[in-house]
Parts: structure tokens; C-alpha cells; sequence
């Protein structure tokens, strides 16, 4: 460990290397391992400096990305730290059991396993590069990424000293509060331009009509959606309009100032609402909805002519990593959304939970388990830990799912006029001035912290 701690010390900038894991870290009847990928970049290192750990979330990691133009570099800069990050199994190039993995295989794919995948990535660091495991650590994620950073904090606070979770959903919802999500877009509408707002309002009652009717109507919704296959049903018309609402809960959470390779214009929530509607008034708001689906859905990277409403989980990176998402949400991560049209800009529609199960056994024999984050981790009753930041940006729904407000002096939320985990982004000279004072306080956090911890030892 030594040998490779001078090897890798020698060379600046990102690099990616293999650690083996093993497939299950709580059964030792079970002896397969895989290769761990993960990332190290010390060009800002002084060799003395803390961990600024990442922690992949549902999707593969860029190396140059995350090691060199997101917020991370900043921290780093500023703390002479040492920048690692490492992939979550299962998604982008870590794939646990090929391409394939069958359903029995699926079930070593959880929060627990990835966490203890993150720890053994941890301490295997501080050996190589400090030849000690009394390293100071933080780590870091966002989305998903950041509920995995503060359960982190949570599970192995004797390995990493504080943690910044942004958009993290640590206190994610049962049935009974299944419409904090759309209500959190509509409030985001609501806010930045009520014109627009009240026409998607006015445009879901006209479709909820229609969704309602015959099938003519139904001919006439599938083509305001430019579906590729006909509604055959009003089961199948409300499906599909409700597959329509996710796409204004991403003009709300991609609202990024600058682009990010997700829309060919920016801000996007900002652009449907000045081309498809009027700023004062709304001539056609069904055929506005249909536009500005079709713009939330139709991503730059990946142009089609029409679309697929059968599942939301389509929409998301890589095929592979999609469906490996969903296995997520059928078991650990189950998050029920639904809407009424009273308290959110949309339909009544509520979430099928007999449907939903359906559907998750019929594809991996799994079963949703509402509500295990909350019982497993505590949600908001989480008042026994410490050193956290929850970050979130005023316009991404998670923060429904998250906290703004300060659990304890040292569990502290943040809350920017941005969109989802913009204060980990590269920062930009659009940014608002809330998701600079974000970073800023993010920063003197983590060196209060660092303060705090030469002086515990």
C-alpha cells in the first residue's frame, strides 16, 4: 500500500482505479466480489489536506466532471484536499453482474451494500495516501447521491467527519403525503410566473376532460402528447396524462441558468413559459401543455419524434441504468406522487399502490417497501447525529423530501433560489446570489469543521 501511496502521489490530476469488493458485505457464505471504480485527483492536495469524498449516485461517473468542474473543485482548492469519488454498484461502468444481473442478483443492490462499498473505498484511501486511518474526511452527493452522503455521516461517523447533502431526500414520503412532490412543482410555477402556472392549470382541466371522453377525445389527447402509441382506454388516457406531469416537475428541477447538455435552451422552465404561453394570456392551454411536454421530454441528447408514456423511468440516462433505478424504487426507495388538481396545478390522480406492486413483482419479483428510509434511517428524527448540511434549491421538489430548515446547530439546511443540486455545480456567473451564499457557507462549514477536528485529536 505504501509502494502505490508514492505511485499515485507522483501524477497530478483525475485518475481511475479498481478496488475489489465483495457482492455482500453482511453475509460471509457469500464469496463473489467485483471491482470497484473509483476516482482520486490530488493536483490540489498538499499532502496534508482533508477528503473530499463523492459519492456516485443512480448513474455512472464522469471523471472529468466530477473531478474538475463542479463545486468539488472549488472545496478542494480552497481546503488543499484530496478529491475522491467512487461508483455506485450496479450503475454506469460498475456492473456488479454484467449487463444482465437476474432478479436473485438484483437483491445485492441497496443503500446498505453501497454504503459499505463507500466506507471500504474510504478507508482503503486514507491507508494508501496518509498511511493512517485517522484521516479527516467529508463526504459529498447530491440527489439520491445526497440522501447516500448524509446516511454516510449517519452509518460510518467514525470514518468521515461531516457530510453535504444536497437535494438529498431524507425524508421521503408514504401514501398519506403523496402529493408534497407536484405540490412543490406547482409552488415553484406559482412563484416564478403565475401566468404561466394558471395555464397548465387551465390546460390539465381541459385534458383531464378529454381523459374522461370517448375515443375520439382520446385520439385527441395522444396527439396534443404526440404519443407514439394510441390511447385504447381512459385507464390508458389518465396514464398517460399523469406521465405528463413529470415533465413540468423537470422544467422546474432542471431550471439550471446555464446549460447543462440537458435542453437546447436555458433556463428551461423559463423558456416553455415565455414561448408556449403568454405572459398574460393563455389562447390554448391544453395545446400549451402539449408543447411544453414535448420540450420537457424531448432532451438534447437524445431527440425523438414522439413518446412512450408507459414509464416514467424511460426517461432517465442509460437504459441499464434505468431499469436498475427502478429496482431501487420497487424495494428500498419507493416514493408514492400523486396529484388532485386542488392543491397542485394538475388532475386528480391518485397513486396505485396495487398497480404499482404489480408492476414491480412482475419484474423483479420485489415487492415496494414505503416508507423503509424513514423507519431504517429516522427521516427528520435524526437529531442524535451531527455535522450535516442539507442543501436545496427553491425550485427542485426534493426539497419536499428534504429539510430547510436546521435540525440542530450542526444538522444545517440551506436553502438557495436555484434548481436541483445547483450549489454543486460549476459555478457561474448567473448563478443568484442565494446559491453563491450557499457555497460560501457550505465552505466555512466544512472549515469549522476541519477546526473542530485537529482540536478533538
Amino acid at each position: 500500500l505504501a509502494a502505490m501511496g508514492a505511485a499515485v502521489a507522483a501524477a497530478a490530476g483525475p485518475r481511475a482505479y479498481r478496488l475489489q469488493q465483495r457482492v455482500d458485505h453482511f453475509n460471509f457464505q457469500v464469496s463473489d466480489t467485483f471491482q470497484q471504480r473509483y476516482f482520486v485527483n490530488d493536483e490540489l492536495w498538499d499532502g496534508a489536506g482533508p477528503i473530499l469524498f463523492y459519492l456516485g449516485p443512480e448513474s455512472g461517473i464522469d471523471i472529468y466532471v466530477v473531478m474538475n468542474t463542479t463545486a468539488l473543485y472549488g472545496y478542494a482548492r480552497e481546503l488543499h484536499a484530496l478529491l475522491v469519488a467512487a461508483e455506485h454498484r450496479f450503475y454506469g461502468q460498475l456492473l456488479v453482474y454484467g449487463s444482465a444481473p437476474t432478479n436473485l442478483q438484483y437483491g445485492w443492490l441497496s443503500i446498505e451494500q453501497a454504503l459499505a462499498d463507500y466506507n471500504v473505498v474510504l478507508t482503503h484511501i486514507k491507508r494508501t495516501f496518509y498511511g493512517t486511518t485517522h484521516v479527516l474526511a467529508f463526504c459529498l452527493g447530491g440527489s439520491y447521491g445526497g440522501l447516500l452522503s448524509a446516511l454516510f455521516r449517519m452509518r460510518y461517523g467514525h470514518n468521515v467527519w461531516g457530510a453535504v447533502a444536497s437535494a438529498a431526500p431524507i425524508n421521503p414520503p408514504d401514501v398519506t403525503e403523496s402529493g408534497s412532490w407536484f405540490a412543490a412543482v406547482s409552488t415553484a410555477f406559482n412563484t416564478h410566473n403565475q401566468p404561466c402556472a394558471k395555464c397548465i392549470s387551465q390546460g390539465f382541466a381541459t385534458a383531464y376532460n378529454l381523459a374522461l371522453g370517448s375515443p375520439v377525445e382520446w385520439a385527441q389527447l395522444g396527439n396534443i402528447l404526440r404519443l407514439c402509441n394510441p390511447l385504447k382506454s381512459e385507464a390508458d388516457a389518465l396514464t398517460a396524462l399523469s406521465w405528463a406531469t413529470w415533465a413540468f416537475s423537470y422544467l422546474v428541477e432542471f431550471n439550471y441558468p446555464n446549460p447543462t447538455g440537458l435542453y437546447d435552451h436555458y433556463p428551461p422552465m423559463d423558456y416553455a413559459c415565455s414561448t408556449f404561453v403568454s405572459d398574460t394570456k393563455c389562447a390554448d392551454p391544453v395545446a400549451a401543455i402539449g408543447d411544453m411536454v414535448a420540450f420537457a421530454f424531448n432532451f438534447s441528447y437524445a431527440p425523438v419524434q414522439c413518446f412512450n408514456s408507459t414509464n416514467v423511468f424511460d426517461l432517465a440516462g442509460s437504459v441499464l441504468d434505468a431499469k436498475t433505478w427502478h429496482y431501487e424504487v420497487c424495494t428500498e426507495f419507493t416514493t408514492p406522487a400523486s396529484t388532485d388538481g386542488v392543491h397542485d396545478l394538475f388532475f386528480p390522480y391518485a397513486w396505485d399502490s396495487a398497480s404499482f406492486t404489480a408492476d414491480c413483482q412482475a419484474l423483479f419479483c420485489a415487492s415496494p417497501q414505503i416508507g423503509y428510509v424513514v423507519q431504517e434511517y429516522g427521516g427528520l428524527n435524526i437529531t442524535s447525529y451531527s455535522n450535516i448540511i442539507f442543501t436545496n434549491g427553491f425550485y427542485d421538489p426534493t426539497i419536499a423530501w428534504s429539510t430547510t430548515t436546521n435540525l440542530s446547530s450542526t444538522l444545517v439546511a440551506l436553502t438557495a433560489d436555484g434548481a436541483h443540486c445547483q450549489d454543486l455545480a460549476l459555478p457561474n456567473n448567473q448563478d443568484s446570489p442565494s446559491v453563491v451564499q450557499v457555497r460560501q457557507r457550505t465552505l466555512q462549514l466544512l472549515r469549522e469543521w476541519t477546526t473542530a477536528f485537529s482540536a478533538a485529536e
